[in-house]
């Protein structure tokens, strides 16, 4: 794990994690666009995860690090890493967790655990009007499930370029600036399950798309975060003014 601060000491205000998956090294540009930046923001905290898995383009070394939380600091390596990651964002604010997916879930994703107040203020500050939420338990054992206000950010890995660097850097611009956006309608999709392997999608499913014949909607569809399944299932549920 790498970390980097400001050499102000401040409680961390906002934490920034890349890299969880070795195989998803595109966090870490962000990180590096926001690295000369530093001073201009106390309290921000940049995280490299599992650069040992990043080392071999490898998802995990042991084991899957955003299924390993909150750790264990005699487990294997992504436990006891997973226990050392929530060490130093501990009383952070605001986690932002970097993610790419192989799905075809759309330019960027915001994902969260909890639609509370510091969540609902940074969803304000991005345009996507699709959001999704794994409450807990489904996500206890993932790094924003284990925090106050974590987002993932999941950009589409084939669509990810420099206009992702400039909204992950332009969205800590304006969390610092304390910019306030206008609520508006979005479509949040409440995730409720696994899409198990042996469950009979048809061709044309999609994500966010209904599948009527099964009453469901496909989240992050083909992903091999959700390994030997096919993704997740969620209701949809319009909110107006999140």
């Amino acid at each position: 794990m790498k970390l980097y601060q400001s050499s102000q000491t401040h409680k961390p205000f906002l934490s920034i994690v890349a890299c969880q998956h070795g195989n998803e090294p595109f966090g870490r540009e962000i990180i590096e666009a926001l690295r000369p930046r530093l001073e201009e923001f106390p309290g921000l905290q940049l995280i490299v995860a599992n650069e040992e898995a990043l080392a071999i383009d490898q998802r995990g070394v042991e084991g899957d690090l955003n299924r390993s939380y909150p750790g264990n600091p005699t487990g294997n390596h992504e436990s006891r890493l997973a226990h050392a990651l929530l060490k130093h964002v501990n009383g952070t604010r605001y986690l932002f967790d970097i993610h790419t997916s192989v799905s075809s879930c759309g330019f960027l994703v915001p994902i969260v655990a909890e639609l509370n107040e510091d969540t609902r203020s940074v969803i304000n500050l991005l345009e996507p009007s699709r959001i999704v939420c794994i409450e807990r338990p489904l996500s206890s054992t993932s790094l924003i499930g284990n925090v106050n206000a974590g987002i993932s950010l999941e950009f589409q890995k084939s669509l990810a370029d420099q206009s992702a660097i400039d909204i992950a850097v332009k969205l800590v611009e304006d969390l610092y600036d304390c910019r306030r956006a206008p609520t508006r309608a979005r479509d949040v999709f409440m995730v409720t399950g696994i899409l198990e392997a042996d469950l009979a999608l048809p061709d044309t499913a999609r994500d966010f798309e209904l599948v009527e014949e099964l009453d469901l909607y496909p989240v992050l569809l083909k992903d091999p975060s959700y390994m030997g399944n096919q993704g997740l299932k969620a209701t949809r549920k319009e909110v107006m003014a999140l």
